[in-house]
């Protein structure tokens, strides 16, 4: 995996928050320190993020949802739990604004992704999927990046502890 992320950062084929250079047209994220550290989320492109599942992850994005939303629609691909409607009216989200794609399979989802992406009718899609070939992940890329739009791919954690 490692070589992989060093490959691609070779090729500037991804964007590490460790790497923020000046100037880049991105996103705030409603985190002062967030920003500070990471110089908000980036335009367009893929973001993927690490974590445990149905943690309130979303949470983490719902600030930028709602900037991403005055400029387009929004796509949510395989949520792993039922959304509420509430925290997302409370973040100022426009529900009739928002797909929601759910229980589709891997390659399903990736195609569904890819296809509203490649639409360009939505300024972001998030979309859980374990895992994302670098294939997958580059035409994914490319798409999110031709409709100036953002992608961000949830990923989990896998814990070794036992429960």
């Amino acid at each position: 995996m490692q070589g992989l992320l060093e490959q691609l950062s070779r090729r500037q084929l991804i964007w590490q928050g460790s790497a923020v250079r000046q100037n880049i047209a991105g996103w705030p994220s409603g985190y002062p320190e967030f920003d500070q550290a990471l110089g908000g989320w980036p335009a367009q492109g893929l973001v993927a993020l690490q974590s445990l599942p149905a943690i309130g992850e979303l949470r983490l994005v719902l600030p930028l949802l709602g900037l991403l939303q005055q400029q387009g629609l929004l796509c949510l691909i395989n949520p792993p739990q039922q959304l509420q409607a509430e925290p997302l009216l409370a973040a100022g989200l426009q529900l009739h604004k928002i797909l929601l794609l759910s229980q589709l399979t891997g390659a399903d989802g990736l195609w569904a992704a890819e296809q509203v992406l490649r639409s360009g009718l939505f300024k972001a899609v998030l979309l859980w999927q374990p895992c994302l070939s670098q294939v997958a992940g580059r035409r994914l890329q490319l798409a999110a990046e031709q409709q100036q739009a953002l992608l961000i791919h949830f990923t989990t954690v896998i814990s070794s502890v036992a429960a």
